[in-house]
């Protein structure tokens, strides 16, 4: 299913979302010069061994060990609360919006490693012109924070303070959630490089991450970032098992870039 949904979807959407070209010519290229993409593995693995560990098993097959702080992990709903709505489940999600251009945020320069960094929207301003505007398709939206490089060191990816209870690391803030939820309705995915979409701060409250699956827009926690990717070159692939009602589960994440586009820009410095 997903072979058939990889080489027919994708290259109809990544032509249609970012290039002016004649999709069923492009097919062709796409089908026989897969040479010119590069497929990316953006998904942090899951463990047995982590801190804090709760168990996700099924009846027969899965036993793992599932956690805010590992594992790429996809939110459509909340899981074991009052608020839990059947109808917005990860199984539930359209292919369509499984499929997409993903855009690349790089804030990384501006978190710094300031575990104590929240992005709003005055952030941005350099992003607007570019790419929000240009957002006509369905698109999942990736805000890279340069925590990955963080991955290995538990307690400094996690957050875990000294009482081994409160959390501190950085996240988008609810008026950024509330901007995309309001202004860009093509947006049906939002990820970051974080163990949640909200600051450490907020666990318990997640405001951010509730503002968006209200509007109907899965988030996307842990996703790998530990590369370069351009920032508006790629199609994902979002997927996550077809398991029902169910809010959260564990998902495979891939970017098909075009090789050309794999290199950092150089930054010319001038010397007066």
């Amino acid at each position: 299913m997903w072979l058939l949904v990889m080489f027919i979807f994708v290259p109809l959407t990544f032509f249609k979302c970012f290039g002016d070209y004649n999709a069923a010519e492009n097919i062709n290229v796409f089908l026989f010069g897969l040479q010119n993409f590069e497929f990316v593995d953006l998904t942090q693995s899951f463990g047995n061994n982590y801190w804090n560990c709760k168990r996700y098993e099924t009846e027969r097959y899965l036993n793992v060990c599932i956690n805010d702080c590992h594992g790429t992990e996809i939110d459509a709903n909340y899981n074991n609360t009052d608020m839990f709505d059947k109808e917005k489940t990860v199984g539930n999600i359209s292919l369509k919006n499984l499929v997409v251009p993903l855009i690349i945020a790089d804030i990384s320069d501006k978190v710094n490693g300031n575990e104590n960094f929240v992005l709003y929207k005055e952030h941005l301003d350099y992003f607007l012109n570019n790419y929000f505007g240009d957002i006509t398709q369905p698109c999942l939206m990736v805000f890279k924070f340069g925590w990955s490089e963080y991955f290995i060191d538990r307690r400094k990816y996690c957050g875990i303070q000294d009482d081994n209870k409160t959390r501190n690391y950085p996240g988008v803030s609810e008026e950024v959630a509330q901007w995309i939820t309001s202004s860009y309705k093509n947006i049906v995915g939002v990820g970051v490089d974080l163990p949640t979409l909200d600051p450490g701060g907020y666990i318990d409250t997640l405001p951010a991450t509730r503002t968006l699956i209200n509007a109907g827009v899965y988030v996307l926690k842990n996703v790998k970032l530990d590369m370069y990717l351009p920032e508006a070159s790629c199609t994902a692939l979002v997927a996550p098992p077809k398991v029902g009602d169910v809010g959260s589960l564990p998902l495979r994440l891939i970017a098909i870039c075009p090789k050309s586009r794999m290199q950092k820009p150089q930054i010319l410095l001038h010397h007066l």
